[in-house]
């Protein structure tokens, strides 16, 4: 059913893999799980969003570039939207989605 929704696959591989890693794979054949992870996650990609229109440091680089882990670059980019940003910032944006994913759980 997880396969069947309107979610990027690229853009969300990174809340599913974490879930995965969590609560296993068998948490994709439910239902609920595509859901759960639209409205758990959707409240702080709006925040997420918001908050990237203020004025930040010059030093921001292309997300694409930051040393983090591809799946979550990817999720930043073409599920919240996010071209550039501060490797702070992504370390912090990443401690938010792991704790919105560790409540989902």
């Amino acid at each position: 059913p997880f396969l069947a929704t309107r979610l990027s696959p690229r853009g969300w591989s990174y809340p599913v893999e974490r879930l995965a890693s969590l609560r296993g794979t068998g948490l994709l054949r439910e239902v609920e799980t595509a859901g759960a992870l639209e409205s758990g996650l959707g409240g702080l990609l709006d925040r997420i969003r918001r908050e990237q229109v203020l004025p930040e440091p010059q030093d921001r680089l292309h997300t694409h570039r930051l040393p983090m882990d591809r799946s979550f670059l990817d999720f930043l980019r073409l599920a919240a939207g996010i071209r550039r940003l501060t490797p702070r910032r992504a370390r912090t944006l990443k401690a938010l989605v792991d704790e919105a994913l560790d409540r989902i759980v």
